[in-house]
């Protein structure tokens, strides 16, 4: 009798054997991993940076938990967050520092030429650099000849000059002007257009007298699409800080 029921006790048994070792898969370690898929939305912006932190603290986490708890499972799914986490944060971070760098670095060079232009008393060609790109002159154009003849411009050219930084480069038109940059102030990107604020100290330099003044220069690049091509265009806006 006894011999006949030692075997329906295995099955039993070993039931017994399964449930005793079961772990339960930690949830936080399934929702590190979930994160760490999602950390693909950094390469959009960095609105979207705060995603492959999360995931790389809540994997963090769970791997602790798993390690001090026996009855929790999921170390594979807690190693996936760390890695997709800084995998994704560290591809959005990198090519967001590249495309600020070169934003910058061609928003400077757009900036202390058009500082020149206005240095060497070219002021007409200085303007056209303020306008909407649609609105500006071929550079073939005879400038003097269009400021001087078109009555649609006479408003927009008055009101450039009379701005104190224009101002300032005509006192100084004979002088030699030093450009000292000072900091990037500012920069966003935006879905068709970008700016960059810079901060200058520009010094005039004549007959043994100096003049220094600090300017803000507001550089925007737009987006213009046409059928064929796409291509980036540039304004600038200039604004004389102080003394």
């Amino acid at each position: 009798m006894s011999e006949s029921s030692k075997p329906a006790s295995q099955p039993y048994a070993a039931g017994n054997q399964e449930l005793a070792e079961y772990r339960e898969p930690s949830r936080l370690a399934i929702g590190g991993m979930v994160l760490g898929l999602l950390s693909v939305l950094a390469l959009f912006g960095p609105a979207f940076w705060i995603i492959p932190m999360s995931a790389v603290a809540i994997s963090a986490f769970a791997w602790r938990s798993i390690n001090s708890h026996d009855h929790l499972s999921g170390k594979t799914l807690a190693i996936a967050g760390l890695i997709l986490g800084p995998l994704f944060g560290g591809i959005a971070f990198t090519s967001n520092y590249v495309q600020r760098q070169t934003l910058q670095s061609n928003a400077q060079a757009l900036a202390e030429g058009w500082i020149k232009l206005m240095a060497e008393g070219k002021i007409y060609e200085g303007h056209q650099l303020t306008l909407m790109p649609g609105e500006r002159q071929p550079l073939e154009a005879d400038l003097d000849f269009f400021y001087q003849e078109n009555e649609s411009i006479q408003e927009p050219i008055e009101n450039f000059e009379s701005r104190p930084s224009t101002q300032w480069f005509r006192k100084h038109v004979d002088a030699d002007v030093s450009i000292r940059f000072i900091s990037f102030a500012s920069t966003s990107f935006g879905e068709d257009s970008d700016r960059v604020l810079i901060e200058y100290e520009l010094t005039a330099n004549s007959n043994g007298n100096s003049d220094s003044k600090f300017f803000e220069l507001y550089l925007n690049r737009t987006l213009f699409q046409s059928e064929d091509t796409a291509r980036y265009l540039w304004e600038v806006r200039c604004d004389l800080t102080g003394a």
